[in-house]
């Protein structure tokens, strides 16, 4: 499986639709066997996201990201895990253990809510 996330100076880059870098790791038996990164398109969230599509990402950790891009995400079955902050090395780590999303490494100011607006009614 293929994972990706936007980065920049080896943090999580804190916003989906202005991010420049993507790191993709292939993932095999619970361990990163893979590891490349590539630039991403400069012009717009769709380009970006059709550059996931065709690289066969199947999740994306990510900083901030607009509504109508996670819904594109979520449209072409990419699992997006948004409102993320951190060293990437310990965001990797911690997606590998199952631990992502309990909250340590939400953006500030996010608390425990990373949710899109879309879905502030469900919080």
């Amino acid at each position: 499986m293929k994972i990706a996330l936007t980065i920049f100076n080896e943090r999580v880059a804190p916003v989906f639709d202005v991010a420049c870098r993507l790191m993709v790791l292939e993932i095999e038996d619970g361990r990163v066997i893979k590891e490349t990164t590539m630039t991403l398109p400069d012009k717009s969230p769709d380009e970006k996201i059709m550059l996931l599509r065709q690289s066969g990402i199947k999740q994306l950790i990510c900083g901030a990201i607009s509504c109508q891009a996670q819904a594109e995400l979520e449209q072409y079955g990419i699992k997006t895990y948004a409102f993320i902050a951190g060293d990437r090395r310990e965001i990797i780590t911690a997606w590998l253990n199952k631990q992502l999303e309990k909250g340590e490494f939400a953006m500030p100011g996010c608390g425990k809510r990373r949710k899109c607006c879309r879905r502030r009614n469900q919080i």
